[in-house]
């Protein structure tokens, strides 16, 4: 079902009050698709509906699959810390230590307590390691025995937890719980049943320590082409693995930010529900620069050149227009794309996400439009060539902003990365038509022929 149809189902449900229908539905829906539904309703009924759905065994899986800290606050918030313990219980324990993480200390340590004993111990450990190391990253979930376990004794305990679902290896360690090797989950079959679990494993095995970055766990994930990466103490004891799951995620997070922090933004968890002032502080620093930039250009030009001044500050604005609507145009582009990436974009949030881009887009051309015209009158004491600036400035945003969201948009329709769109095509896009519409407005404002000046 498209995230579009699957929301207008749910929220339909929902206001009908069909809380029967509406549970049978979450229980079929995956809970990462579920989780794309909660952005797209109004933080007055958000606490209703998941007060509705906190009882379906799924209630957990989608608040773990849910990107957004602010919005799992606000959802956590509604309810008493005995309820938020419930609902960790079944989660996967690094899941829950994430949510917990983004909670205040005295309420992370009241859930805690009111957890059953066994969830919040191995929560607490987790608590311990930094977020972006290996021990913030892994999961204590894994099968493990010891050296002078049989095979046979081996299946019986796997068979006997029913654990074998998700299992791709089985780790050995000795007396002292310190790793010694691990096992294909299949090749148990392969050897007699009174075979010792440690004349079988695979000695040669890659770990790291639970202090190691997240970039380094990467780059052995990704040079040695691991499915799992196990995880061990100072002393090298087995504390806990790092998924493929968990690295997907992580790298899906990392190349996302990647992608914005090159093209001067920053991401908003929910683009939907922020506000104007969290767009503007995303957006608005590498904008600033690139206008004091565009201004020493002038002022560098005008200084080499014998042109008559007010020709000469026509000119020399168009460097500028050119330099802030890449620079709009390219911010709007790579954070769209990171939406369509996340799935966060879908039927009427685009028009939601739109309305507030052209929103911000407004705010700049006001703010970057009254400074570019003022640089220009406090320089030139031409008041017309000053609002000819300045009134091209203000429109240039709301331009490159609609070309940086449109852009995205259709390479996604044309089945192609959103992504490949907001460098080279976005920019000579929102370049070319803003630099035609800063010359058709000063052409007709003060109709001076450029060529005949020079």
């Amino acid at each position: 079902m498209k995230p579009s149809i699957l929301k207008k189902t749910v929220l339909n449900l929902f206001h009908k009050g069909h809380s029967k229908n509406l549970s049978e539905l979450i229980g079929r829906v995956h809970p990462v698709d579920m989780a794309l539904v909660f952005p797209g309703i109004r933080d007055k009924e958000r606490k209703v509906f998941f007060d509705q759905i906190i009882d379906n065994p799924n209630a957990a899986k989608i608040l773990s699959e849910m990107t957004d800290k602010k919005l799992i606050i606000k959802i956590l918030n509604g309810l008493d810390h005995k309820r938020i313990g419930e609902i960790f219980h079944h989660m996967e324990p690094d899941d829950a230590a994430d949510i917990l993480g983004y909670l205040p200390v005295m309420d992370a340590e009241a859930i805690l307590r009111l957890m059953q004993r066994e969830d919040s111990i191995e929560i607490n450990k987790l608590l311990r390691y930094e977020p972006d190391t290996a021990g913030g990253m892994m999961t204590p979930s894994l099968v493990s025995f010891h050296a002078d376990t049989d095979v046979d004794d081996a299946i019986k305990k796997l068979k006997k937890n029913r654990i074998i679902d998700h299992i791709i290896y089985v780790y050995v360690v000795d007396k002292d719980s310190r790793l010694l090797g691990y096992l294909p989950l299949n090749d148990l079959l392969l050897f007699p049943g009174s075979t010792k679990m440690g004349k079988v494993i695979n000695e040669n095995t890659f770990y790291v320590k639970t202090h190691i970055p997240i970039n380094e766990v990467l780059r052995i994930v990704n040079k040695y082409h691991l499915l799992e990466l196990p995880v061990v103490s100072k002393g090298k004891q087995l504390v806990g693995v790092i998924t493929s799951d968990d690295v997907m995620d992580i790298m899906k997070h990392e190349n996302s930010q990647k992608l914005l922090k090159d093209s001067g933004v920053s991401y908003i968890d929910d683009p939907i529900n922020a506000s104007i002032w969290e767009y503007f502080k995303t957006r608005s620093w590498w904008l600033f620069f690139c206008f004091f930039a565009g201004i020493a250009t002038a002022l560098a030009t005008q200084e080499i050149t014998e042109i008559p001044i007010n020709t000469m500050s026509y000119i020399t604005m168009i460097p500028l227009v050119i330099m802030m609507s890449v620079v709009s145009s390219i911010q709007t582009s790579a954070a769209t794309s990171r939406n369509i990436f996340l799935g966060k974009l879908d039927g009427d949030s685009k028009i939601k996400v739109l309305y507030k881009e052209m929103k911000l887009s407004i705010i700049m051309g006001i703010i970057f439009g009254v400074m570019s015209g003022g640089f220009n009158f406090g320089f030139n004491q031409n008041p017309k060539l000053s609002c000819v600036v300045a009134l091209s400035v203000f429109a240039l945003f709301p331009v490159s902003t609609l070309i940086g969201f449109i852009m995205p948009v259709l390479m996604t329709r044309i089945k192609r990365r959103p992504s490949t769109s907001f460098v080279p095509f976005t920019a000579t896009v929102s370049s070319l038509v803003n630099v035609c519409l800063y010359l058709l407005i000063s052409t007709n404002l003060m109709a001076i022929d450029i060529i005949a000046r020079i």
